[in-house]
């Protein structure tokens, strides 16, 4: 049975003053933002898209070795637990999966 919930509408405040340790970071991001655009006012479509095109390569490559790391280390954790629980025949149970945790060599 699906019930209804609705929470009643309240106005947004608006955000507190920022504290002192944020604003010159946030400065920092400023700067290099209006870097970025100075940059990109000067420069030619050809030279943006091909920086784009540069940057979207590097990310892919690190996603496949962050990816490929992931399961790289899946699979390594699959094949030692599979080592750890062979000698126990059958389906081990909680105190079986302890115990070969226990004496597992590390």
């Amino acid at each position: 049975m699906d019930i209804e919930r609705r929470v009643p509408w309240r106005e947004v405040e608006p955000l507190p003053d920022l504290n002192g340790t944020i604003e010159p970071l946030l400065k920092t991001v400023s700067i290099l933002r209006d870097a970025w655009e100075d940059a990109l006012c000067g420069a030619s479509p050809e030279d943006v898209l091909a920086v784009r095109e540069r940057r979207l390569r590097h990310h892919a490559i690190e996603t496949g070795i962050i990816e490929r790391l992931s399961v790289t280390t899946i699979r390594r954790l699959q094949t030692e637990t599979l080592q750890v629980l062979q000698p126990w025949s059958g389906r081990p149970g909680p105190r079986a999966l302890k115990q070969a945790v226990l004496t597992s060599p590390r």
